[in-house]
């Protein structure tokens, strides 16, 4: 995106980062009033464009994806659900078609995507983060709590994931969704822009939900259906949590892969430009 941008890896656990660091309050601002425009040109959800555009279409698709997933994970009796980042509510009416008396939540920090996810699934949406929930929702506590391709954009995700699981109820499970840096479904470096601070590998964001106090009960670090490129686990709390960090070599691998899928889209463009100048001679 010619942000100049510089994205680095720590060469102790391998995680990939954007340094130097926005700050909380510039990333608030720019989710809040720049992001939707920025990325997916639609700043209205209700639309008419909206409701037939990819990003839409691809919503829907994922929150069946995310909804079969958790399926066997939903509590007999009364579902209470907070979806993170929730968007423009496709996985909250996507619950809500099954589970009608179900108390769902949700927090986004879209005005317009906030409210209209509201509308479309009956839920109870906050515009804002978690501290804009928290004070909203004090007393809530949920069976599921998802945070679909939300955590890579978290300065601090430990600290958000520390403070989600203090939500859940005994027994409830918190479903994670984010980009794989290291999957073989992406090259060029479309993935390294402002909004994603970090860059997760299976053992990064494994060692993250560990030093969080929770444990995995089920990964899928291979294709998803919808973003092919994903990886996304289902955890719970687990007090005494094992810490798996990376190993110091494993930043070399990691280095090495981003590398090779950077190579392959920068020559893929050459070879298209070179096409393109072609056809026009």
């Amino acid at each position: 995106y010619k942000m100049g941008l510089l994205t680095v890896i720590c060469s102790n656990c391998s995680m990939v980062f954007t340094n130097p660091r926005p700050t909380e309050l510039s990333l608030r601002n720019f989710y809040h009033n720049d992001y939707r425009n920025f990325y997916f040109t639609y700043p209205d959800p209700s639309t008419v464009e909206f409701a037939n555009s990819f990003i839409a279409k691809n919503a829907i698709k994922r929150a069946e994806e995310i909804f079969l997933k958790l399926r066997e994970y939903f509590p007999k009796g009364e579902l209470t659900v907070l979806d993170v980042g929730c968007g423009e509510g496709a996985l909250l009416s996507r619950i809500r078609k099954s589970y009608q008396t179900a108390n769902l939540f949700g927090f986004e920090p879209s005005p317009n995507y906030a409210s209209h996810a509201g509308k479309v699934s009956d839920a109870t949406v906050i515009v804002g983060g978690l501290d804009e929930f928290a004070a909203a929702c004090a007393t809530e506590r949920f069976d599921i709590i998802t945070i679909s391709h939300v955590l890579e954009h978290i300065l601090d995700p430990v600290d958000l994931l520390k403070r989600l699981k203090n939500l859940l109820k005994p027994g409830g499970v918190i479903y994670i969704e984010v980009p794989n840096i290291m999957s073989t479904e992406w090259n060029g470096v479309g993935m390294f822009h402002i909004a994603h601070v970090i860059q997760f590998t299976p053992k990064t964001i494994t060692f993250a939900v560990n030093l969080a106090g929770l444990s995995v009960l089920r990964e899928n670090f291979g294709k998803h259906l919808v973003e092919n490129y994903a990886m996304s686990v289902i955890v719970g709390v687990e007090n005494n949590a094992t810490i798996n960090p990376s190993s110091s070599s494993d930043f070399k691998i990691v280095a090495a892969h981003i590398k090779k899928s950077a190579k392959k889209k920068s020559i893929f463009l050459r070879v298209i430009s070179k096409l393109k100048t072609f056809l026009k001679k």
